[in-house]
């Protein structure tokens, strides 16, 4: 079987679309011939498990006829929208023979849209959890939601059970490990506000916050604050801030006792798997996301609600001063991996997919005019994204700045 997966991002550390595609390539390589269209610039390795062709993945009509005329010659059984928004709009255009499978990254938002968008020519969709599929009827129709099939992300291969002794409960100090980075929809606002009660106290424990530090649009003239770390005192507990290679985050993970992440939003976080799979106690928020499928409170897991710094601090300050009380919790989460998160569940499940009779609309030959149309409808969703993006950024630059205006005593 001939797959070609099209996605923007497959340069490592900048988010878990890239590894999304790396991922999805190790666990088929056996079963398939792996071509990867990136947009990004990525630069092939010794080791990687499938061939790369970097592709200009603007949404031009010049690009949409080459595109088109790619994926002619590739001649793929299969061809995977793993994020690829020329994909999206030169769908209706590609051959009838070939299957489009689409990966909805999140559970709203830009990337769900382009994973639903003429999904009349689509023939199944990943949503990533049942809150993700219930998008597609609301956004679209119920035969958009009709195609989606719900597949968790597995864990990566390199994942060690059972548990490590390092992350076994009780330990001191319990490490804490935060990946979401300055990102708003992970909520790092509230992890910072937590993260400063937590400093006050005299509460032994390290911290990693894995992921961008900078504050978005702090490298601005005369702006006060560039990166989040300048907002808190200088602490032997705070063991990290910024980026690290996956592999050294994957290191990290393996020996956390807390994983935090109380997004906003969330499509199916692979460091939520990897954190599991370390032994880590993952707590989330309530806010309808794909972690909520894998989670239930108390069981394998802690659920805060969304937005509310108090829950979260009170949450992880109780770990800490009562480890032996979430023992239990800690070996539930780390079983969760084995029942649901197991990669043959997901190779299966995917090769189930991928032998489904053809469902899609007859495609068409390119039009120019059909294609700058859907094109459009593409740049205004992400112009949308952008004018939010600027209405957080007005707010996170106003959090971090008031931050450092009162230093933490």
């Amino acid at each position: 079987m001939r797959i070609a997966i099209c996605t923007l991002s497959l340069i490592e550390g900048h988010g878990g679309v890239a590894s999304y595609a790396h991922d999805f390539a190790g666990y088929l390589s056996d079963h398939c011939d792996i071509t990867i269209v990136t947009g990004d610039g990525y630069v092939a390795r010794p080791g990687d498990k499938f061939r790369v062709i970097n592709f200009d993945a603007s949404l031009s009509v010049e690009a949409g006829r080459k595109f088109v005329r790619l994926i002619s010659e590739l001649a793929p059984d299969i061809v995977v929208n793993s994020w690829f928004p020329l994909l999206t709009a030169a769908a209706p255009y590609l051959p009838d023979h070939i299957r489009i499978v689409t990966v909805s990254h999140f559970v709203n938002g830009e990337l769900a849209w382009y994973a639903g968008h003429n999904h009349r020519y689509v023939d199944r969709i990943i949503a990533l959890s049942s809150y993700g599929r219930r998008y597609f009827r609301r956004t679209f129709s119920r035969a958009a939601e009709a195609k989606a099939d719900i597949v968790f992300n597995p864990i990566p291969p390199t994942s060690q059970l059972p548990l490590s002794p390092t992350s076994q409960l009780p330990a001191t100090p319990l490490t804490i490990v935060y990946p979401g980075g300055s990102n708003y929809v992970k909520s790092a606002d509230i992890v910072a506000l937590a993260l400063r009660r937590l400093l006050k106290t005299d509460l032994d424990f390290r911290f990693y916050w894995i992921g961008n530090d900078y504050v978005a649009g702090g490298r601005h003239i005369g702006l006060p604050v560039r990166h989040v770390s300048e907002c808190f005192p200088a602490d032997p507990r705070i063991a990290r801030f910024g980026r690290v290679e996956r592999d050294e985050a994957r290191r990290i993970m393996a020996s956390a006792h807390i994983f935090i992440l109380p997004s906003r939003l969330e499509g199916f976080p692979i460091s939520l798997c990897e954190a599991l799979a370390g032994g880590a106690i993952p707590i989330i928020s309530d806010a309808p996301h794909g972690s909520l499928d894998l989670i239930d409170n108390r069981r394998n897991g802690i659920v805060v609600p969304q937005g509310s710094p108090d829950a979260l601090f009170r949450a992880i300050a109780d770990i800490i001063r009562h480890p032996d009380a979430y023992a239990d919790i800690q070996r539930q989460a780390a079983a969760t991996v084995a029942t649901d998160l197991a990669p043959e569940k997901w190779t299966s499940e995917m090769l189930r997919i991928f032998a489904l009779p053809l469902d899609h609309e007859s495609r068409r030959p390119f039009s120019p005019l059909r294609f700058r149309l859907s094109a459009l409808r593409c740049r205004l969703t992400h112009l949308r994204r952008k004018t939010i993006d600027a209405l957080r950024l007005t707010y996170n630059l106003a959090l971090y700045t008031l931050l450092r205006a009162f230093p933490q005593k």
